[in-house]
């Protein structure tokens, strides 16, 4: 079994952390749909998992991932394929 890098693993986390803030905050609001909540939860579930089972093209599957959740559908909503490029490269400069 292969681990992922340490940068990949910090960008995941930090993209998990994010993610569920974000799911948290808004089930607060009234009206929340919880379709939204549904498909947020569907584009990060598979990402623990994926630090234990990495594979050579494991950035691009994860990216994969991240982007169901259309945050375009979404007004307000995170772009979480961005938000773990972004974390992704800046974990490769530390």
């Amino acid at each position: 079994m292969n681990k992922a890098p340490e940068e990949v693993i910090k960008a995941i986390l930090d993209t998990l952390g994010y993610a569920t803030v974000y799911c948290r905050n808004y089930t607060l609001r009234n009206g929340a749909e919880v379709q939204q909540v549904n498909e947020l939860m569907e584009a990060i579930h598979d990402l623990p998992s994926q630090i234990y089972h990495w594979q050579d093209d494991g950035v691009e599957r994860i990216k994969l991932h991240l982007e169901c959740f259309d945050h375009n559908k979404w007004q307000g909503s995170p772009n979480l394929s961005m938000y773990f490029s972004d974390s992704y490269d800046r974990a490769k400069k530390i």
